[in-house]
């Protein structure tokens, strides 16, 4: 079962980082994205819900947590999108 809570707390810190200027560059969504994988392997946490709302704007894919230059509507890259 997936650690939701966690998963929320996330998503929320990333939010109020984000709105301080904090996740501005390549560094940040490299940091951003070592710090989902992290939660989500280690911490049984989802990244559906880390990156709700906030990871399409990173440019991450909230299904691999990859970067990527296009993203769905829904917050998936190209690739996954193909795979659903």
């Amino acid at each position: 079962m997936a650690n939701h809570r966690g998963s929320y707390f996330l998503n929320r810190i990333l939010r109020i980082f984000e709105e301080h200027g904090l996740l501005q560059g390549p560094q940040a969504q490299k940091a951003v994205q070592e710090a989902v994988v992290y939660a989500c392997e280690e911490q049984d946490c989802n990244s559906g819900a880390v990156l709700e709302e906030i990871g399409a704007r990173l440019g991450l894919c909230y299904a691999c947590v990859q970067a990527a230059p296009q993203l769905s509507r829904s917050g998936l890259c190209l690739a996954c999108l193909e795979k659903m």
